[in-house]
Parts: C-alpha cells; sequence; structure tokens
C-alpha cells in the first residue's frame, strides 16, 4: 500500500506515516484489530482516500467484521474504481459468505484490466463460484484458464480434480492428482495437510475404479504424511474398510 498524502504540516504528515506502519505492521503480524483504531483516525484525515479505506477494510476482514469489511472495500472502490486489488478483495469476501453470484461479478471486474498480475487467482475464484453454483462445466473452465496463466497453482489443479470426481470422471480426477503431487515434491509448496488431502482424493479415485491395491497404497501415504489430520483420520477409516473385503 501506498498513501499520497497532501503537502501540510510536516509533522502532521509525519504522524499521518507512522499511523499507517503501525497499522500495516499489525495486520502483517495478524493482528488486525489492533491496526483499526489507527485507520480510523487515518480515515477521518482523508475521508476519501481510497488506499486509507482498503486498508481498513483489510483490518476488518482479517477481523471477521465481514459487514464492515464490505461496506469499507466498496467505498474504496467507489473512490478507485481502477483499483484492480479491490476487485480481488471484495470477490474473496463474497466467497466467504457464499454470495457466489458477486463473486463472478467482481472477479471479472479484477480480470477486465490486462495489467491485472494475478489472473490465476481470480479465475480459481470464479470456477469455485460456479462449482458452488453446481454449474461443473464453467468451473472446469475457469480452472484450466486459471491453470493457463499460472502452470503451478496448486489450487486450480486441486479443484479441478474436485469437479473431475463429482462428475465422477475418476480417472480424469487421479490424472489430476498425479499431475498435483509430482508438483508438490518440494514441501516448501504443499504443507503436509494439503499432500495428505491430495493422496486421499487420489485414492478414492483409484477406489472407484476397482484398484484396491492403488487405492490402499495412497490411502497409506496420506496417513503417514498427517495422521492426526482430517483426511489422516478419513484415510485410516477406509484402510481399515479395504483391508476387510
Amino acid at each position: 500500500f501506498s498513501i499520497t498524502c497532501t503537502r501540510e504540516n510536516p509533522e502532521k504528515e509525519k504522524q499521518k506515516e507512522i499511523l499507517l506502519d503501525i497499522s500495516k505492521n499489525f495486520i502483517l503480524k495478524n493482528e488486525p484489530k489492533r491496526a483499526i483504531a489507527s485507520l480510523l483516525e487515518l480515515e477521518k484525515e482523508e475521508p476519501k482516500n481510497s488506499e486509507i479505506k482498503k486498508l481498513l477494510g483489510l483490518a476488518y476482514y482479517k477481523s471477521e467484521i465481514l459487514n464492515l469489511a464490505e461496506e469499507t472495500f466498496l467505498r474504496s472502490y467507489e473512490f478507485n474504481t481502477k483499483d484492480l486489488e479491490i476487485c480481488l478483495y471484495i470477490a474473496q469476501l463474497y466467497a466467504d459468505i457464499a454470495r457466489w453470484n458477486e463473486v463472478i461479478l467482481w472477479a471479472n471486474k479484477a480480470l477486465d484490466n490486462i495489467l491485472f498480475p494475478n489472473p490465476q487467482v481470480a479465475y480459481n475464484l470464479i470456477g469455485w463460484a460456479y462449482y458452488n453454483l453446481s454449474d461443473y462445466q464453467n468451473a472446469l473452465k475457469s480452472y484450466k484458464q486459471s491453470i493457463t496463466n499460472d502452470g503451478n497453482y496448486v489450487l486450480a489443479y486441486n479443484n479441478m480434480g474436485k469437479v473431475y470426481f463429482d462428475l465422477k470422471r475418476y480417472k480424469k480426477a487421479g490424472e489430476t492428482y498425479v499431475k498435483l503431487l509430482s508438483m508438490c515434491s518440494s514441501k516448501d509448496k504443499c504443507p503436509n495437510f494439503y499432500l495428505s488431502e491430495f493422496y486421499y482424493r487420489l485414492a478414492l479415485c483409484f477406489k472407484f475404479t476397482e484398484n484396491r491395491e492403488k487405492a490402499l497404497k495412497y490411502l497409506k501415504k496420506a496417513l503417514d504424511i498427517a495422521p492426526k489430520s482430517k483426511y489422516g483420520l478419513e484415510s485410516q477409516k477406509l484402510v481399515k474398510i479395504l483391508g476387510n473385503e
């Protein structure tokens, strides 16, 4: 974020910059509620400053005060309709509260400008919205566009695998998870919790294509990586079931 302050009393201007830096640090340290008071003070001084409003909206959002986050983000956009980042923040907020048509609207606003730096994120959000609207074909199309823009975007691959799975296209789902796991060879890229999920989902693909041996193989991998995670525990249950068949 960068704030352009009008030239006035140098001491007052310096105080504004200090308040802004304090607010940013609180948000970066995941203490957004502590940023709100400082940002409200700045907002009083510059009520039409879209960057201050955007940062305040982010503080509300991260504090899970979603009604004020929405209101503040929309006001920020009103003062600067060329701000592509705020469009993505609004789309993400609407995804969190399951307002799927508005997710599509705002993510597309970000994509209207070819200079938008993170199209893969916007396309993935659009895909997630279509998925939750049970429009699987448009969901797949959006995930593919996300991957076209970033061939290593793990979230889009995972979400695309879920669509194929729900469509009972288990072979395509399995291929997607194999690709995803090959991308996650670096532990820094995919934490164990996610690797456990990917192995579990791949195992289900083999289960439904009646390849019990491979299903067990990947369930055990999911269990070994994160035994106490959601997918580790689900894998443990399924290993017992398959083992008794």
